[in-house]
């Protein structure tokens, strides 16, 4: 008597495209029925990927195989049984060893060579197909980090929302979000973590699925989560940007809670303080970083910024203070600007969009056509028509063809870059340029510096005659109205390209 077992899976995204565990086992027993099989046992693998051999079913599937030798293991789809070639064949020879056969009951293969064929290409398709998944998978992730999507689960302080056009994002708990206010409260005023914790567990902060008290780590990590002030850091970007859900904590609040975890302190006599642009200007007559220093007075001190190498330069340290605030209100750009800015950003994006895609167009159907003569070429040696000589000589030519086709292909996709995220990514600079600064930690304002100083981080000293920071701007984007696409857009993605 010809004996079978049956074998059916169902990953939960597949539940509802026609793939139910329920439909597998109809169709295998009909199949079974037709074939005069007696079906001895099925083995049910609820949300489990074929993507690889760690499955608890399949494995117990393979024991009562080598026990028990039936005739056939039957499967719904080849897919149903491995998306993985080196795992569907693996587990075919571990069949075969105990005399079994696989077969499909939607699928007519066999043990002959045409069916053994039917099989390797059913197995190699569904392998293509959990890669294509994967890769559009990995695409829709990347394309909503780019926006400032949440895609994970929600942090504590958080529940899951969902904006309008259906972007998944994040809103503050109504309860949880006050301890974390708390929280950066305590860490920002100089609370040791250990004290944040313990008072933290008092007032009633639990873990959600196990209800525990925080540990030690998680409170750590928690302190130093840049989503809590409304930034997404994410490993499918290369730098943080500014998420879609409102923030819980300030920036400000957030990087002085960071700085005093980090451990990060004041020099002596609070100089950093006093003089928070050491190490960020330059003499405008040796062109080298100048130094701060404070003189006491009769009555006084006195703060300055002075250069001990040529000695030509010594300003009031409040005059570069006043200054430097002069130069960032001045540089501020207005609102209407900005949405002009944004809607030009826009307009250019679509185009540089549509175009590209018309260019992946024609290069995915020339790459089509030299894998159809390299498939012509193949066919013809095969048949005897051509000689290896002939063969060779012209598979080097369409070689050389299907290179210039991939090329065509990358140059194709090459990035234009999301100008409107650049905007929305550097709005709060851009509209306040001065308000950025002063909630910027030291390494913060030295990018800040280099963005729009044409010096890079170093900003020429101003003197008493001239209370304005000398030099151009780094960018014509600072300073400017609004213009056409072709002035603005190098500017944007310049400074995407150096604030990165």
């Amino acid at each position: 008597m010809i004996t079978a077992v049956a074998y059916i899976r169902v990953s939960s995204e597949e539940q509802v495209d026609g793939s139910s565990l329920e439909k597998q086992l109809h169709d295998i027993i009909a199949f079974c029925a037709a074939n005069g099989v007696k079906l001895l046992k099925t083995f049910r693998e609820e949300g489990k990927s074929a993507k690889d051999g760690n499955r608890p079913e399949l494995k117990k599937m393979i024991e009562y195989v080598g026990a028990h030798r039936p005739t056939h293991l039957i499967v719904h789809k080849i897919d149903r049984f491995s998306r993985n070639q080196r795992v569907h064949h693996a587990t075919v020879s571990a069949l075969a060893s105990s005399g079994t056969t696989l077969r499909s009951a939607t699928e007519g293969i066999s043990d002959d060579p045409a069916g053994r064929l039917l099989t390797g290409i059913l197995a190699a398709m569904a392998e293509h197909d959990n890669d294509i998944r994967r890769e559009r998978t990995k695409a829709g992730l990347v394309a909503r980090a780019e926006r400032g999507c949440w895609t994970t689960t929600p942090p504590l302080g958080y529940m899951a929302h969902r904006l309008p056009n259906g972007d998944p994002s994040l809103i503050p708990h109504p309860e949880e979000a006050d301890y974390i206010r708390t929280a950066f409260d305590m860490a920002a005023g100089g609370r040791p973590q250990v004290q944040i914790l313990e008072h933290l567990t008092a007032m009633g902060l639990r873990r959600r699925r196990s209800g525990k008290p925080l540990g030690s780590q998680h409170m750590s990590k928690m302190l130093r989560a840049p989503v809590y002030k409304g930034w997404l850091e994410s490993k499918h970007i290369p730098a943080p940007i500014q998420g879609n859900w409102p923030a819980i904590v300030s920036e400000r609040t957030w990087c002085m809670a960071h700085s005093k975890l980090n451990g990060v302190t004041a020099r002596r006599t609070d100089s950093m303080d006093l003089f928070p642009l050491r190490g960020l200007l330059l003499c405008p007559h040796c062109h080298k970083p100048v130094t701060s220093a404070r003189s006491k007075g009769k009555t006084k001190y006195y703060d300055y910024y002075s250069c001990h190498r040529c000695r030509e330069t010594n300003v009031q340290a409040h005059i570069v203070h006043e200054a430097l605030e002069n130069t960032l209100n001045g540089i501020a750009i207005k609102p209407n600007t900005f949405k002009a800015w944004v809607e030009l950003a826009k307009r250019y994006s679509a185009q540089a969009l549509k175009e590209a895609k018309a260019r992946q167009t024609k290069a995915k159907r020339i790459l089509t056509q030299v894998e159809n003569r390299l498939d012509a070429l193949i066919a013809m040696r095969t048949d005897g028509e051509i000689d290896a000589e002939t063969y060779k000589r012209n598979e080097r030519k369409i070689e050389a063809q299907k290179i210039e086709a991939w090329e065509l292909q990358d140059n194709a996709n090459v990035d234009h870059g999301n100008l409107e995220c650049a905007l929305q990514r550097h709005k709060s600079l851009l509209l306040d340029p001065l308000g950025e600064w002063k909630v910027a930690p030291p390494e913060r304002r030295e990018k800040i510096a280099g963005l729009i100083w044409k010096e890079g981080p170093y900003m020429p000293v101003p003197s008493k005659e001239t209370p304005v920071f000398l030099g151009g701007l780094k960018f014509s984007i600072w300073g400017q109205g609004v213009s056409t696409i072709e002035t603005i857009v190098p500017a944007i993605m310049e400074l995407r390209r150096l604030a990165a």
